[in-house]
């Protein structure tokens, strides 16, 4: 049975994903490193049916959001598998480990596929410590969409250590220091750390049978739209103040406390008041007259009249709060505290989604839509990117991905972007942002 699900499944695979399978089932352990978006699930179930020839007991370790998407790939490839899911988020539970144990003994587990392996670079958590454990007792795949997920080079080590192949290139984290990396001291006097020369090469040698790395060239057309909005004058007000005296008592004379400690908070204020509201010291917020917002509605509207439909993205679960204050448009929301109602937009009820960045890394319900909005960012290289891979998937059938940037003048905004498509580090974009803000106030203040 298991053969014939298997020869009926590799009608799905392309040539690169069957050898992708025959390198991991020969090795019974190893990583796929692919892009978002090109498949890796069904290689992982393709590997399953091999693996376990009609007797699969599959562990798939993956974030609440991922249970259904793993489900519907099953059922729509056609194969037997009864996965057992556990939360990838339990890991770090002190329960995570009798609750895990329980399960696989209960269930009979006879493999474990690691989905968004690069939760597990860090190998002192305690999630990676566990998953470790767990790795040793089966064969192991681990799927992710990037290898070095801040352009650092331990990263790799740490998603090695945990599908069981940590030793394949290194005795331990030190060991790997100093085998592949240089240490430098910056100007602050921290150490930072640096690859050697070939020093990738030498870890994708020595994993060369366990590892599958598929980063195909950009073959849909992406455009990247920028909107420039200019600031209200209560923003300005606000900024001002900010920026000069990092310190609020009110808000055009309501009362309003914010202390700002240093210029990461800063930044994040700013970027609160360029998406039309502001937290307090206590988590309360308030609004504030922003025109990225109606400049917001007015481009929905245009998209929405002409037949599409719309992601918003967006850096606050508050952001998405304000929005629904002025928007009519039927939708729906993705975020952390919200479950995602997947049926009313799959049914084409709603027109919009409003979704927090961090909240996008495993939802597929995206892939035919053609227009996204970043009315704004966090800081995460990995978030954006999985975000933006949600409506540029494989099977997406447009040619063309747009992508709109809103932002709002002598704010981050543009700052946050370009540090995510350049990979600029935060600290880097901090400092060079801070002094910009600060020398525009001295600018302003010249001319009063």
């Amino acid at each position: 049975m298991g053969c014939a699900e298997s020869k009926n499944i590799q009608e799905y695979l392309e040539p690169w994903q069957q050898e992708a399978v025959r390198l991991l089932v020969q090795s019974q352990r190893g990583i796929i490193w692919a892009k978002v978006g090109e498949g890796k699930t069904r290689i992982a179930i393709e590997w399953i049916l091999e693996l376990t020839d009609g007797y699969p007991r599959p562990l798939i370790i993956c974030g609440p959001q991922s249970f259904r998407q793993w489900q519907d790939e099953i059922e729509l490839v056609g194969a037997t598998i009864k996965p057992t899911f556990f939360s990838s988020g339990m890991l770090s539970t002190k329960r995570g480990a009798d609750a895990v144990s329980r399960i696989i003994t209960h269930n009979r587990i006879n493999c474990m596929v690691i989905d968004e392996l690069w939760m597990y670079k860090n190998v002192r958590t305690d999630r990676s410590k566990l998953i470790c454990q767990l790795s040793k007792q089966f064969p192991t795949i681990g799927l992710s969409g990037s290898m070095m997920t801040a352009r650092n080079i331990e990263d790799l080590y740490g998603q090695t250590k945990a599908v069981g192949l940590g030793d394949r290139i290194a005795k331990g984290l030190t060991d790997f220091r100093q085998q592949y990396t240089i240490e430098i001291q910056n100007y602050k006097g921290y150490v930072e750390r640096y690859p050697k020369k070939h020093a990738l090469e030498q870890i994708q040698g020595k994993l060369r049978d366990n590892v599958h790395v598929y980063f195909p060239r950009e073959v849909r057309e992406i455009r990247n739209i920028p909107i420039n909005v200019e600031a209200t004058s209560q923003q300005e007000r606000v900024r001002k103040q900010l920026v000069k005296d990092y310190y609020l008592d009110n808000i055009d004379g309501k009362e309003f406390n914010i202390d700002i400690k240093n210029a990461v908070t800063l930044i994040s204020k700013l970027q609160q008041i360029s998406d039309g509201f502001l937290y307090d010291s206590e988590g309360a917020s308030i609004s504030i007259e922003s025109s990225k917002l109606y400049r917001l509605t007015h481009l929905l509207s245009e998209l929405i009249d002409s037949g599409q439909r719309i992601v918003v993205w967006v850096a606050f679960r508050q952001t998405i709060s304000e929005i629904l204050k002025v928007s009519k448009f039927k939708n729906v929301v993705l975020s952390g505290d919200i479950t995602f109602d997947f049926e009313t937009w799959n049914k084409k009820r709603a027109d919009v989604c409003f979704a927090t960045v961090s909240s996008g890394s495993s939802i597929n319900d995206f892939k035919d839509v053609q227009y996204s909005i970043i009315y704004s960012s966090s800081y995460s290289y990995r978030a954006i990117q999985q975000a933006r891979g949600r409506t540029n998937r494989k099977d997406s059938q447009h040619r063309c991905c747009y992508y709109y940037y809103l932002q709002t003048l002598k704010f981050p905004d543009s700052d946050v972007y370009a540090m995510l498509d350049e990979s600029k580090n935060a600290e880097d974009l901090l400092i060079s942002r801070t002094q910009k803000l600060v020398q525009e106030y001295i600018d302003e203040s010249s001319k009063e």
